[in-house]
C-alpha cells in the first residue's frame, strides 16, 4: 500500500496559485495544533505543502486520528496518512507491516494496551483490519474501567460509532475528568455512552470559562444534564451572551438547560424571531419562554395549524406539549 498507489491528484493552476494562501494558513494551523501533537506527529510546512488538502481537516480530528495510529503502532504519522486515515485503518495489520507503516515485531493489541497503564494486558482476540485491533483493545479497556457487560459495550459501540475510532489516552483522560472532577457515576457514563467520545480539553476549557450555567455552577449542571458536556466551550459562551442580551432570565434559563445543547446562532436567530411573531412575543416574559425557543419549529408548525382552524389561544404549554396532549 504505498504512496503512490494512491497519489492525489495533481494540482491544478488555480490551485496552485492560492499556495501562498495555503501556506500562511498552514502556519496558523500548525500553531494550533502545536499545543498538543508537535511533539508526536512532527508535520513540517513542506509536507503540508505536499498535501494542502489536509487544511481541510478539523485540529480535533487530526490529534485524534493522529493518537489512534501511535497508539496502535505506526512508526510516523503524515500528512497523506491523515488524508487517508478512514481508508488505511480498514486495511490488514500485516498488509501494513509489509508497507513498513508498522514493524514487523508489534501487535497493535499489545501497542494500544501499553498506554493503559492501569490495565494489565491480556491476549484478546482482534480481526484482521487495524481499526479491529483498536476496537479490540478499546472494548476491553471500556469493560473494566466503567465496569459494563459485554452486551453493554457491543451496544454503546454500535450506537457511537465514533467511539471506535476514538484514542484510548482521550478517553482515559475524559472518564478521569468525568469521574473525578465533575463527579460522575460510572452508572451515569454507561447510561450516557455518548460520554465516551467527549473530548477532555473541551471539557477542562468549560470548567474554566464557564463558571456558571443559569446561576448554577457548571459542575453541578454538568451532572444533571450530561448531554450539555458535549457542547463546544465557544457554544456555552455564546449562547450564555445571547441569553443576556435578549433578557432572559436566569430563573428561565434554569427551566430549560437543554438550550445549551442548539448552536449558538441557532439560539440567536429564534430568540430573535419571537419579537416577529405576535403570538411568540406576547410569551418572552413566560418564565418557561425558552421551551418555545428549543422547540421553535414545532411550535410555529402547531401555531399556524391551530389558526387555520381558528384556535386563538394558543398557551405555552399547548405549542410545546407532546404530540400525543396536542392532539387531545
Amino acid at each position: 500500500m504505498s504512496h503512490s498507489s494512491y497519489t492525489l491528484k495533481t494540482s491544478s493552476p488555480e490551485q496552485n496559485s492560492i499556495l501562498p494562501f495555503l501556506c500562511s494558513l498552514a502556519q496558523h494551523k500548525t500553531s494550533v495544533l502545536s499545543n498538543y501533537t508537535t511533539e508526536e506527529f512532527n508535520i513540517s510546512e513542506a509536507e503540508i505543502r505536499e498535501q494542502p488538502d489536509v487544511l481541510s481537516i478539523l485540529p480535533v480530528t487530526i490529534q485524534n486520528h493522529g493518537m489512534v495510529l501511535k497508539e496502535g503502532g505506526f512508526i510516523s504519522v503524515t500528512a497523506w496518512l491523515l488524508l487517508n486515515y478512514q481508508m488505511v485503518v480498514k486495511k490488514r495489520v500485516s498488509l501494513l507491516k509489509a508497507h513498513g507503516y508498522i514493524p514487523t515485531n508489534v501487535d497493535p493489541v499489545a501497542s494500544v494496551q501499553s498506554y493503559l497503564g492501569e490495565l494489565k494486558p491480556s491476549p484478546i482476540p482482534s480481526g484482521d483490519s487495524f481499526l479491529e485491533a483498536h476496537k479490540a483493545a478499546l472494548r476491553q479497556y471500556l469493560m473494566w474501567r466503567l465496569e459494563m457487560s459485554p452486551e453493554e459495550i457491543d451496544r454503546v459501540l454500535k450506537t457511537y460509532l465514533r467511539i471506535r475510532h476514538k484514542s484510548v489516552r482521550l478517553i482515559r483522560r475524559s472518564l478521569d475528568i468525568l469521574e473525578h472532577d465533575i463527579g460522575l457515576t460510572k452508572e451515569k457514563i454507561r447510561n450516557n455512552g455518548y460520554l465516551i467520545h467527549s473530548h477532555p480539553d473541551n471539557t477542562l476549557d468549560t470548567l474554566r470559562l464557564v463558571e456558571t450555567l443559569g446561576g448554577l455552577p457548571t459542575r453541578q449542571v454538568f451532572r444533571m444534564h450530561p448531554k450539555i458536556i458535549m457542547t463546544t466551550t465557544e457554544t456555552l459562551l455564546r449562547t450564555k451572551q445571547f441569553l443576556e442580551e435578549h433578557g432572559i432570565s436566569e430563573e428561565a434559563t434554569r427551566r430549560c438547560f437543554d438550550i445549551f445543547t442548539l448552536s449558538s446562532d441557532s439560539v440567536n436567530t429564534r430568540l430573535k424571531e419571537l419579537s416577529s411573531i405576535p403570538a411568540f412575543n406576547a410569551l418572552q416574559t413566560h418564565p418557561r419562554v425558552l421551551r418555545l425557543v428549543h422547540y421553535q419549529q414545532k411550535a410555529r408548525a402547531r401555531l399556524d395549524y391551530l389558526q387555520d382552524i381558528r384556535v386563538k389561544c394558543a398557551s405555552l404549554h399547548i405549542l410545546c406539549s407532546s404530540q400525543k396532549k396536542f392532539q387531545k
